[in-house]
């Protein structure tokens, strides 16, 4: 398994969960990447869902950029001053069955739009990334 099932919210770590909501402007199964708690029952994070794939690979890479060893890690050390990408406010209390994806498997969820789908992942984005084809991730 490439997830474990979570109470706790932790930064810098991937959750997949199903949100409580009746606006139509939130992704009802997000796929989120946690920057910060604000406040007591909430936190800010960005939901890859919102992103086609390259915009994706760039938030991955540029993780790496201060994550050398980053999938095969937990979860990531947090310098994300420049990450320009619009995120959103999420309230721990209307979500429910969350999901901690496992770092050093992100690359399997994030490479196909959508819900929370593992798929292997090609090639090409492994190179984007300077993931060797024999690493965990394949």
């Amino acid at each position: 398994m490439n997830y474990e099932i979570s109470k706790f919210i932790k930064l810098g770590c991937f959750y997949n969960f199903y949100y409580d909501t009746t606006s139509k402007s939130y992704d009802r199964e997000p796929l989120v990447f946690v920057l910060r708690y604000a406040g007591k029952n909430n936190f800010e994070g960005i939901n890859l869902h919102h992103y086609p794939l390259k915009v994706r690979i760039e938030l991955l890479k540029y993780l790496q950029k201060y994550n050398k060893d980053m999938f095969n890690n937990d979860c990531v050390e947090l310098k994300y001053g420049d990450i320009k990408l619009p995120t959103r406010i999420y309230n721990k209390e209307k979500m429910y069955e969350c999901k901690r994806i496992f770092t050093n498997h992100i690359v399997e969820y994030i490479t196909k739009d959508g819900y929370l789908n593992e798929v292997r992942p090609d090639d090409n984005i492994l190179k984007m990334l300077n993931i060797r084809k024999e690493s965990n991730l394949t």
